[in-house]
C-alpha cells in the first residue's frame, strides 16, 4: 500500500488528471495484477481417513500365491463362488478414488465387495475386487493400494467377467503371476455372437466365438498392455492349458 501512494502522488505531480481519477486508475491497477498473481490449486484426491483406510483394508482376506486363477460365473452371490466378497459399504466408496460418475449408480444392489489381498512389495498391495456391471456384481478386478500415499491408484484393471444379452455373451478369466517387485496379468476372453430369430441349425443359429488375448505388466501403480507375439503367446496358451488361440 505504500508503494501505491508513492504512485498516487507522482502520478499527481506529473500530470493534470484528478485525485480522483488517479484512485480509480490505481485501484483497478491493483485489482487485475493482484489476480495475476494468484496461482490455481491443484486438485488432487485427498487420502483417505486413516480410520477408512483400516476398516476397507480389513475386509480383505490375506492371500499367498504366485500364480492366482481370477474367474466369475453365473452365481456370483453363492457362498461357494470363491471371489464373492464381503460387500463393502457405501461410507467407505470414496475410498476408490473414482470419479463420482463412475460410482454414481453403486447402491445396495450394486455394490463393489472385497475378496482377497496381497502385498506386491514394502510399498504396494494388491486388491481383488468383485465390482458392479451391467445386470449383477459380476466382475472381478485388481486395484493397487499405495501404502505411501494410503491412496488406491484411480485406475482398476478387470480380470474377470461374465455377461450376455441378446444372443452376445461375454466370459473373461485372467492368471495374476507374481514376480519379484512386482506383477503381471494373463487373460483370455471369449466374445459370441449367436442370432436367437436364425433357423436352427444354420451357420448364424450357432453363432461365433471369437477369443481374446491379454499380457499387462504392473509399472509402478498402474498396468501396461504388452505385446504377445506368437511364440509368446503359444507359451501362455500351454502352460495354462488353454484350447485354442486366436480365432483368425
Amino acid at each position: 500500500m505504500c508503494k501505491l501512494a508513492g504512485v498516487f502522488d507522482w502520478l499527481l505531480s506529473k500530470t493534470n488528471i484528478d485525485a480522483a481519477t488517479v484512485a480509480v486508475f490505481l485501484a483497478l491497477l491493483f485489482f487485475f495484477t493482484s489476480c495475476q498473481s494468484e496461482q490455481p490449486a491443484q486438485k488432487q484426491a485427498p487420502a483417505p481417513d486413516p480410520a477408512s483406510a483400516r476398516q476397507f483394508l480389513g475386509l480383505f482376506k490375506e492371500l499367498k500365491a504366485d500364480t492366482l486363477l481370477v474367474y466369475s460365473g453365473e452365481h456370483v452371490e453363492d457362498d461357494t463362488f470363491r471371489f464373492k466378497g464381503t460387500p463393502i459399504g457405501s461410507s467407505l466408496f470414496d475410498v476408490f478414488n473414482l470419479e463420482k460418475k463412475e460410482t454414481a449408480w453403486w447402491d445396495a444392489t450394486a455394490y463393489p465387495s472385497a475378496c482377497f489381498r496381497f502385498p506386491i512389495d514394502s510399498n504396494r498391495l494388491a486388491l481383488i475386487v468383485r465390482m458392479p456391471s451391467e445386470y449383477v456384481n459380476s466382475a472381478v478386478a485388481l486395484c493397487i493400494w499405495d501404502l505411501k500415499s494410503q491412496k488406491m491408484a484411480p485406475k482398476p484393471i478387470m480380470l474377470a467377467e461374465m455377461i450376455g444379452d441378446a444372443g452376445w455373451t461375454f466370459y473373461e478369466y485372467s492368471y495374476i503371476m507374481r514376480q519379484p517387485g512386482g506383477l503381471s496379468v494373463f487373460s483370455h476372453g471369449v466374445e459370441c455372437d449367436q442370432d436367437l430369430d436364425a433357423e436352427p441349425g444354420s451357420a448364424a443359429a450357432e453363432g461365433t466365438c471369437t477369443d481374446i488375448f491379454d499380457l499387462q505388466v504392473l509399472k509402478d501403480v498402474a498396468f501396461q498392455q504388452v505385446k504377445l507375439p506368437a511364440p509368446e503367446l503359444d507359451k501362455f496358451v500351454k502352460t495354462f492349458k488353454i484350447n485354442k488361440l486366436p480365432s483368425k
